[in-house]
């Protein structure tokens, strides 16, 4: 019996683009049968760091970003062991949770991977870019869950066809050769 593949993706939009808490506009937290979003900074955080994600392994495309946003300074403010490959981040953790980057995986734009699932990318609403501060709308909300599934649909193809979750390329290609290829242990 197959070990259903238990990890999350979530996304940030912000005002201005800039990955400050000031700056949070919303936030969007997707996963098998698993639907949040909010535009309370301190309502996502505290969500992301809830029972639920104890263990788990939770996703964001260009993840410095995001986790900036969330939770200010990667190695003061969450994880002072944080593991990066020079200036690329990998994963932290806190209490239980480990936040990766899908970039590590997925290296492309997230418009480039929504295309090879065919799967359009819409455009980033202007009121983000421009930092012109409105009222969010339904619509708001939708792209940046789109965003999050695009991400979300393409980790599942390929840790299904690898068998688990793993964080970075290497990773994952050592666990395909050991289950494919490898016919004694190392």
């Amino acid at each position: 019996l197959k070990k259903p593949l238990d990890f999350y993706v979530f996304d940030v939009e912000t005002w201005g683009l800039n990955a400050t808490k000031e700056a949070f506009a919303l936030g969007v937290i997707y996963g098998k049968d698993y639907y949040f979003e909010t535009d309370n900074h301190e309502e996502l955080k505290a969500e992301l760091l809830s029972k639920r994600f104890k263990g788990k392994i939770i996703f964001a495309h260009n993840a410095l970003y995001d986790l900036s946003t969330m939770f200010g300074n990667i190695i003061t403010d969450l994880d002072n062991k944080a593991i990066f490959n020079a200036s690329k981040f990998i994963l932290a953790r806190k209490d239980g949770r480990t936040f990766a980057d899908s970039l590590n995986i997925l290296p492309a734009k997230l418009e480039s991977i929504g295309k090879m699932l065919g799967v359009e990318k819409e455009e980033t609403p202007q009121k983000f870019i421009d930092n012109i501060r409105q009222d969010l709308t339904d619509d708001d909300f939708k792209y940046c869950a789109q965003d999050c599934k695009v991400i979300y649909t393409a980790l599942c193809n390929i840790f299904n066809e690898i068998g688990c979750v793993r964080v970075t390329l290497a990773s994952l290609s050592m666990a395909y050769f050991r289950r494919k290829f490898l016919k004694d242990p190392l």
